[in-house]
């Protein structure tokens, strides 16, 4: 049998993440099978299990490709040089919610309790990436007087962890009172930190 070329294998590899991901998003994890997948490809099972394991395999390559994509938006407005620290920092927090909000049916398995391994190996991915572009962001501000001055790195961590929690609230709200109620404490929860409002009613 002719040795594949390794362009056309990741041409393959790419096509199966982009279906699977449009299909999550459409159909929700749990309503799509491999064969939903491959069918969209006319791709065999053969070609499919070469590249992934399984299914969930494919959701962690979305979902560390979605991950990729957000940190470089968050380390392009930490980069620019034409805003403030504080519209940095709200540009970041609303292009962070709405990434994972575009992706709400992934995100929403793996908060599921029998995925939590799952959950965490995301959230670890997040925080290795995020923090540090966020930290300059704070550092930034600490510099101008414009925030108070607390340890950048785990005022970045601490972020992050209100803002999961803001996704998380966010994506299985019963209404939009309830995700009202968790802007609104992370808010005054940032607000008495930084001593700088930044979760802003349009973030939504």
């Amino acid at each position: 049998m002719p040795r594949i070329p390794k362009k056309i294998q990741l041409e393959r590899r790419r096509n199966l993440i982009e279906v699977a991901k449009r299909l999550f998003i459409q159909n929700g994890y749990d309503n799509t099978t491999v064969d939903d997948i491959i069918k969209e490809l006319n791709f065999s099972k053969v070609t499919f299990y070469y590249h992934f394991r399984s299914k969930i395999d494919v959701l962690v390559a979305i979902a560390e490709d979605v991950i990729a994509g957000m940190v470089a938006e968050v380390e392009r407005i930490a980069n620019a040089p034409d805003i403030d620290p504080v519209q940095k920092l709200t540009t970041c927090f609303k292009a962070i919610y709405g990434t994972f909000m575009d992706h709400k049916n992934v995100w929403v398995f793996t908060c599921q309790e029998d995925n939590i391994p799952l959950y965490f190996r995301l959230q670890n991915i997040t925080f290795k990436t995020c923090c540090p572009p966020i930290a300059k962001i704070l550092q930034e501000g600490m510099d101008a007087k414009l925030f108070n001055r607390l340890p950048p790195m785990e005022t970045a961590e601490a972020m992050i962890h209100l803002q999961d929690f803001f996704v998380r609230k966010s994506s299985m709200a019963a209404n939009t009172e309830e995700s009202e109620r968790a802007r609104i404490t992370i808010d005054g929860l940032l607000s008495y930190g930084l001593g700088k409002s930044l979760f802003t009613k349009d973030i939504n």
